[in-house]
């Protein structure tokens, strides 16, 4: 499994876990990473948190601390999840790596992380609002997104 920050303003931290994550990790990751990131950022007076509703990223106490807003997403919905829709690109660019084994994947994800254009980052971000607005009018209907 891996976790990664990303925001408007591009990629951070990245950490791979062995296994499954339960809450603990979640919380422990999230305490250990996401300050570093937005610092390294430059938004750390100025982010918004997003998760998806699993059980497991209920940090909500911490969160509420440490985060000057938090949203909590819809449906898992993979065209809304502004983090599912980085990783369906990341998943797209390493097709171009030989990958034989976990290893592989592993440097494979860590050297395109860093490669990702900010501007990509932002875009996603970005169509966040249009996407969420879509799906509201359309009350679950497809959307063009």
């Amino acid at each position: 499994m891996v976790w990664g920050c990303i925001s408007a303003a591009g990629t951070t931290n990245l950490c791979f876990i062995k296994g499954n994550m339960n809450p603990k990790q979640y919380v422990t990751i999230t305490k250990e990473n996401l300050v570093q990131s937005v610092e390294k950022l430059g938004v750390k007076d100025n982010f918004q948190y997003y998760q998806d509703n699993d059980p497991k990223q209920q940090v909500r106490l911490w969160l509420m601390f440490n985060c000057p807003k938090v949203h909590e997403t819809l449906l898992q919905s993979k065209h809304i999840n502004v983090i599912e829709r980085f990783w369906a690109h990341l998943e797209n660019q390493l097709k171009k790596y030989v990958i034989r084994n976990k290893k592989d994947l592993g440097d494979a994800i860590k050297e395109d992380w860093g490669k990702r254009d900010p501007l990509t980052c932002k875009k996603l971000v970005e169509t966040k609002p249009k996407i969420l607005n879509a799906e509201r009018k359309n009350t679950g209907l497809p959307t063009k997104y």
